[in-house]
């Protein structure tokens, strides 16, 4: 570097007044400082588990080649025979992985990689014999052809190739029916408990306001008309809203637990109105 008094030559042969040169290297100087500070942090950062902890990140590693996974070559001869057979061979060529997923719920996932190769992967540590591994394959093969949802088409498919429709987290594998069972009786047991709810509410209610439960408690269906016609009303009314000349009202009464009871018939809405408390 050629000094001249005063001002200086820079790498590009630019000549510069000397106060620039100390100006630039010290910022320089604190850009290493601050690269260095930076690389200690990175560095005392705690390391990446590799694992999967679901199977989308499953698929994003297998999507970059990260992912620790084997040929099924027994599986893959499986997966022809079955594509022929049950599918007349519209099922996309797909290969046939395995992968140990231990952190991974999933018992086996399809996915498509970027370069448009379909993968069926099945996680060996959940489908450890033979026999559950051919089962998550039949299921992922429905996936394969092109079927994503677990909608009608799906469940017409598991039961023609005899696939499991539902996997459970401990480890049985459902038909379609024993599903549909399960669901049922599920619900069944959610009613049940909604029941129990609204029973105690309701009664929680009644002990508040006593004055409301006088007289027993009933709805409105229907009545008929002076010329003969009956009305069934769209949505639920007051008493005020029957007309006054209505007769033979339909209603419907409740137990002490808010529970509908026996329909009924009142003659006037005179006498709907002094006997019942009409709740819309």
């Amino acid at each position: 570097m050629v000094k001249i008094k005063g001002f200086y030559t820079d790498e590009q042969k630019r000549i510069r007044p000397i106060t620039e040169y100390f100006k630039e290297y010290e910022e320089r100087g604190k850009i290493e400082e601050h690269k260095q500070e930076l690389v200690q942090k990175i560095t005392s950062l705690p390391p990446v588990d590799p694992r999967p902890k679901s199977a989308r990140q499953a698929m994003e590693l297998l999507s970059r080649g990260q992912l620790m996974a084997v040929e099924a070559q027994g599986l893959q001869i499986v997966f022809d025979k079955i594509n022929q057979e049950k599918f007349k061979g519209k099922v996309p060529k797909t290969q046939i992985l395995f992968a140990r997923l231990p952190n991974v719920k999933n018992y086996g996932f399809c996915t498509i990689l970027n370069d448009g190769r379909r993968c069926i992967v099945v996680n060996v540590a959940r489908a450890k014999n033979r026999e559950e591994q051919e089962k998550v394959l039949k299921h992922e093969m429905i996936h394969a052809g092109g079927i994503l949802s677990h909608d009608f088409r799906f469940k017409i498919w598991c039961q023609a190739i005899e696939a499991p429709f539902a996997i459970t987290e401990d480890g049985r594998f459902l038909s379609v029916d024993d599903y549909e069972k399960e669901m049922m009786e599920r619900e069944v047991k959610r009613e049940k408990e909604r029941e129990r709810k609204r029973v105690e509410a309701y009664r929680k209610f009644r002990e508040q306001h006593p004055e409301l439960f006088t007289k027993p408690h009933a709805r409105i269906l229907g009545w008929e008309e002076r010329d003969g016609h009956f009305i069934v009303p769209h949505g639920s009314v007051y008493a005020e809203n029957v007309p006054v000349n209505a007769k033979n009202i339909i209603i419907v009464l409740f137990d002490e637990d808010g529970r509908p009871t026996r329909h009924t018939e009142v003659k006037t809405r005179k006498e709907l109105l002094e006997k019942y408390f009409v709740i819309p």
